[in-house]
């Protein structure tokens, strides 16, 4: 039960590294008709909840396709939610589907995220205490997270040329899906998904 259940851990784990990796080529891809690549964009990212704080502000950037965005996240927990407390998370997102509405609004219906949420504080460390909790019994890092989720967006033109996507994220992570298999028949699977929304700005189009 063990060796299975480290298995379903390592492949919630790699399954977006995997995605990734199979689309990182369209990176390099020409749109017909067009000698030009197309630009990679720069974003402003902010969020709430969604297991990286009640709040998160960061930025990242996109690949030429569009279809890979890397972000860089710092979020904070107020003490009146269970605070404080301060995460730095790294997250990727894979968005693999366009649907255009109409001129200016684009849904993207279904994408792929990863990240890795890291606790900031003397209270926090990479490697769980031996004096704290006997060996075997908490294998779990306390300050880092590894979470899996998936999203659905919507980009929206603007004339500013600063387009906006605005998203709606459900994930998981290590801890929570251990917990689930811990607690078979008094925890159901939806009890370990958490919702958050956010919004990405265009700020710069690069080469």
């Amino acid at each position: 039960m063990k060796k299975t259940f480290k298995f379903l851990i390592l492949c919630i784990l790699l399954l977006p590294n995997a995605l990734w990796a199979t689309i990182l080529p369209s990176d390099s891809v020409q749109i017909k008709g067009n000698t030009e690549l197309p630009h990679k964009h720069v974003l402003l990212t902010g969020q709430f909840a969604g297991s990286i704080g009640f709040w998160s502000l960061g930025t990242g950037i996109t690949n030429r396709a569009h279809t890979i965005h890397h972000e860089l996240l710092y979020g904070a927990l107020p003490e009146a939610y269970g605070g404080p407390m301060s995460k730095l998370t790294y997250k990727a997102t894979y968005l693999p589907f366009r649907v255009k509405l109409n001129n200016r609004v684009t849904w993207r219906p279904l994408n792929v995220t990863g990240f890795a949420a890291y606790h900031i504080g003397k209270k926090f460390t990479l490697l769980h205490s031996f004096k704290k909790y006997e060996k075997g019994y908490y294998p779990w890092s306390p300050a880092l997270r590894f979470h899996v989720g998936f999203s659905t967006a919507f980009d929206v033109k603007q004339r500013s040329g600063r387009d906006l996507t605005f998203y709606l994220e459900t994930n998981t992570n290590d801890l929570y899906v251990s917990t689930l298999f811990d607690n078979v028949g008094y925890m159901s699977f939806t009890d370990i998904w958490f919702l958050g929304v956010g919004v990405k700005m265009q700020l710069l189009h690069i080469r």
